[in-house]
């Protein structure tokens, strides 16, 4: 009768603490709502036009990005002429009404916020932010404004966004926001000589776009699966978004406006 107990007792513990570890499962799931993603905080004024953006780097695993990238283009009304596909890059805007379907899609996918960073931005001056970090350098096949292919080999560096903002005229609650990727080499000292670090601009993917507060750009790898078997160097999407360490998992950004104060 004793043993009988015990292993009833046993049993009821078993399936508190299954509930208890499935309970704690669904509370880790990361819920991304648009207002968290907004830039916490305010500027003093200056007199001059002035951008709260917040810039979010996300995290998936590889085979649950493809649904997320679907659901990203589809709410995007972005109009650019230009093909950023050809470097397996993809840009797209959208604002509150397509958040909710987003939402959901992100928490499905148990997405991850791998950084955040709050930019309150003057008119006129320029701001960085590291994408990836490549401390014994890179190579990548880049397709130029011309449409020719260029295979470079980079130094030691850093890639990097260049955020910039503009203010229209005549217009109030709206700025045109530009993002410019790029690579920045490190200072080196060679033979006792300091040589200089130097920059280059992937002109050929900027991206110019006018946003409002409670609007969002999204930068994301266009992912070509048969187009990358025929490749012999990473594509700028692949060497910008995934990372050698962790293969089976892809980046993308979604870059937030909070406020425009103009």
């Amino acid at each position: 009768m004793k043993i009988f107990q015990h292993i009833t007792i046993l049993m009821v513990l078993v399936l508190v603490f299954s509930g208890c570890e499935s309970q704690q499962k669904k509370n880790q799931q990361e819920i991304i709502r648009l207002p968290d993603l907004m830039p916490k905080g305010g500027p003093q004024y200056t007199g001059k036009m002035i951008a709260g953006l917040s810039i979010i780097f996300f995290e998936v695993d590889a085979d649950k990005f493809s649904n997320i990238q679907v659901l990203l283009k589809g709410g995007s009304q972005l109009q650019t002429g230009i093909d950023y596909s050809e470097n397996e890059l993809s840009f797209g805007n959208g604002d509150v009404s397509n958040w909710p379907e987003i939402e959901s899609r992100l928490t499905d996918a148990n997405v991850t916020i791998a950084k955040r960073v709050t930019l309150f931005m003057n008119e006129g001056i320029n701001e960085q932010v590291e994408v990836v970090a490549f401390p014994q350098g890179t190579s990548v096949n880049y397709k130029t404004g011309n449409e020719a292919a260029a295979a470079m080999g980079l130094p030691a560096g850093n890639l990097v966004f260049d955020f910039s903002v503009k203010s229209l005229i005549g217009l109030k609650q709206v700025c045109q926001l530009n993002i410019n990727p790029i690579y920045k080499t490190l200072r080196k000292k060679v033979d006792d000589k300091k040589l200089p670090a130097w920059q280059y601009d992937f002109e050929s993917v900027n991206l110019n776009s006018q946003i409002r507060p409670g609007q969002f750009v999204y930068i994301a790898p266009e992912i070509q699966s048969d187009k990358e078997k025929i490749q012999t160097l990473p594509s700028l999407g692949k060497i910008f978004f995934t990372n050698s360490q962790k293969e089976n998992r892809i980046k993308f950004c979604i870059i937030v406006c909070g406020l425009i104060k103009d």
